[in-house]
């Protein structure tokens, strides 16, 4: 019976919540943009998890498919948008300085939070793969974070941040396919270098063979129902074969939807397709992650303010040293880094793949429910103090617009 009760809250909560939860006027800026993202929900379900009982992890076992299918929805919906005709737009220097800058983050929260850690704990594999995914986390701004403060009058310094952390996802979601084929969820052994490059020759054929599939299954021209009915099951196979194959769904589904972005005729309608469903399987997809999180041990809360903390510092430096990369071309402040910090849906939904992956649904370990919570408690963290920390960027470059123009309302992932 709680079951039946979990699963029919989770989906009423998914559609109301979609359409009447994602509007903030008149709050302060940290708890309009945590509105703004829907990082309330994560609050929701870890109400209806660990504290009622609703989302138990039976419950949340039953919903593996679903979690497959957002995970390709998400990435999707991500490779949709790396359309190369955008992307020349840009000069190439800014394309290469915005994967720099998340290349460096990644490297940075690492080192530091490897060295931080190894005195206290004993790394496993898991435990040694889901703090590189925390690191995967760490280097993925959201763009919403920047369009929240800057609003519609923006100057270069914004506009340069919006493009970059529309970017470093790749860099997020790249990073956590090589940790999965370094530390394959599915083989007892440990890291075995070999054995990766052929899981990602294999991540990147079933991509290709995916991708081929829909441009093939959209070539007539479907109507509205019928192209939803196609990318619903081709999203759910998709998840699935990746669970079952133990390569990132998201990595997948964001190569294939770039390859479908720049081949297919019909991008645009299967963009606004995913888009239009896009706030319901986010929303679902944040309760069954705050239903996840777990308070069992107090180590948590010191690794959630350590991850926050040591992401401020890893994003100062990478957007120092993409800052010095664009200096020729652009003239931007070397605390360039600090309007990166807001994080969004893509930090998360990497944050869900790693659970799913390594067995945190379930009999969990202590130390992966401890280091998953951990994350998503730092990823709160930083949509709080993100948004202060880019208007103080802003105001610095010259270019904070009024208070009445930075109130909007966006998209669910913040991507």
């Amino acid at each position: 019976m709680n079951a039946l009760i979990g699963a029919l809250a989770l989906f009423l909560l998914g559609l109301v919540g979609a359409r009447l939860s994602f509007t903030a006027a008149g709050m302060p800026l940290g708890a309009r943009f945590l509105f703004i993202t829907g990082a309330h929900f994560l609050l929701v379900g870890f109400l209806l998890g660990p504290v009622i009982g609703l989302l138990t992890r039976d419950v949340i076992y039953a919903f593996y498919p679903l979690l497959a299918l957002g995970l390709a929805w998400v990435g999707l919906l991500f490779g949709l948008q790396l359309e190369v005709r955008q992307l020349q737009r840009f000069p190439r220097s800014l394309t290469l300085a915005a994967l720099l800058q998340a290349g460096i983050a990644f490297l940075v929260f690492y080192v530091i939070a490897l060295g931080a850690l190894l005195p206290f704990f004993h790394l496993d594999e898991t435990t040694h793969a889901v703090l590189l995914a925390a690191a995967a986390t760490a280097c993925v701004s959201s763009p919403l974070g920047v369009s929240t403060v800057a609003g519609k009058l923006r100057g270069p310094t914004s506009e340069l941040l919006l493009f970059v952390a529309s970017l470093d996802g790749i860099v997020g979601i790249v990073a956590l396919q090589l940790i999965f084929s370094l530390y394959h969820p599915l083989r007892s052994s440990g890291l075995n270098v070999a054995a990766g490059v052929e899981w990602i020759v294999i991540a990147v054929g079933v991509a290709a063979v995916f991708a081929i599939f829909l441009l093939w299954l959209t070539r007539p021209k479907p109507g509205g129902d019928e192209l939803m009915l196609f990318l619903l099951g081709a999203a759910l196979f998709l998840g699935g074969a990746c669970l079952y194959l133990g390569v990132s769904t998201l990595f997948v589904a964001m190569l294939a939807g770039a390859v479908i972005g720049n081949l297919s005729p019909l991008r645009r309608r299967i963009f606004t397709t995913l888009r239009d469903w896009e706030k319901p399987i986010y929303v679902i997809l944040l309760l069954l992650l705050g239903a996840l999180v777990g308070l069992r041990s107090w180590i948590v809360l010191p690794l959630a303010i350590g991850y926050a903390i040591v992401r401020v510092i890893a994003k100062l430096a990478g957007g120092w040293v993409s800052a010095r990369a664009i200096r020729p071309l652009l003239q931007v402040p070397d605390s360039l880094g600090l309007g990166l910090i807001t994080q969004g849906g893509m930090s998360l939904a990497i944050a869900l793949a790693i659970v799913l992956a390594y067995g945190g649904l379930i009999d969990a370990s202590t130390e992966l429910v401890d280091f998953t919570s951990a994350v998503v408690i730092g990823v709160v963290l930083s949509e709080v103090i993100g948004p202060f920390l880019t208007r103080h960027l802003l105001n610095s470059a010259g270019e904070l617009p009024p208070p009445e123009a930075t109130t909007r309302t966006a998209p669910a992932t913040g991507q």
